[in-house]
């Protein structure tokens, strides 16, 4: 007996039909969740580790601000919100990714061996708006890696966190380390080149905050 095919009508306003449409989901792509607003910014940290200078087995290292050179853990003021939205890494041993938020227990993420991760996550737990809702207190920030494996590993790692202003004067300054003599300059938070004033030293910075423009 030949098999017979019906096709009903669909009717109502009831769950959505995905049946007939895919979405591809792309690497690199940034969902406007996770892009900062008119009135948030990013605030980048990373690390890597060159054949030249391995990451010891069993050691851990705090990332780096990129854009002070400052070492975490870092403090988001009074009057921002902040939450944890992008992690990445990539190693050729076992490595571990420890993310805190003030004298909360951390939260503990493993990068794969010989791979890569790239991930915006939107973790309702590090989000400091559901801890101080009304951002009247600062808040401190720690990335850890760990290497957990024996023998010294290659790679490297980055966060991000998201900051929003609430209702505040926007941040003017920041303190820049200089990666030659260690001298913290303190220059306009939009500042991308920076002469170091102990040494002389000129180097460049990011800026991940709107310009006016």
């Amino acid at each position: 007996m030949p098999k017979r095919e019906f096709k009903v009508p669909r009717k109502g306003r009831g769950r959505p039909d995905f049946s007939e449409e895919t979405y591809d989901i792309k690497k690199g792509k940034v969902y406007n969740e996770f892009w900062p607003q008119e009135d948030e910014r990013w605030k980048v940290f990373l690390f890597s580790w060159p054949p030249t200078a391995k990451l010891k087995g069993g050691a851990s290292v705090h990332l780096l601000d990129i854009e002070t050179f400052l070492s975490v853990p870092y403090t988001t003021p009074a009057g921002w919100f902040a939450r944890f939205a992008e992690w990445m890494g990539s190693f050729d041993k076992k490595t571990m990714l420890t993310v805190l938020m003030d004298d909360n227990p951390p939260f503990l993420l493993l990068y794969p061996v010989q791979g890569d991760t790239h991930e915006y996550e939107k973790i309702s737990f590090f989000d400091s708006r559901y801890f101080d809702p009304n951002a009247e207190e600062p808040h401190t920030w720690d990335f850890i890696i760990t290497n957990t494996d024996t023998e010294d590993a290659i790679g490297c790692a980055q966060t991000a966190l998201i900051m929003q202003r609430v209702g505040t004067p926007e941040m003017k300054e920041k303190k820049v380390r200089c990666p030659k003599c260690g001298f913290d300059n303190i220059v306009p938070i939009e500042q991308n080149k920076i002469t170091c004033v102990n040494c002389g030293y000129i180097f460049v910075v990011p800026y991940y905050g709107r310009r006016v423009i």
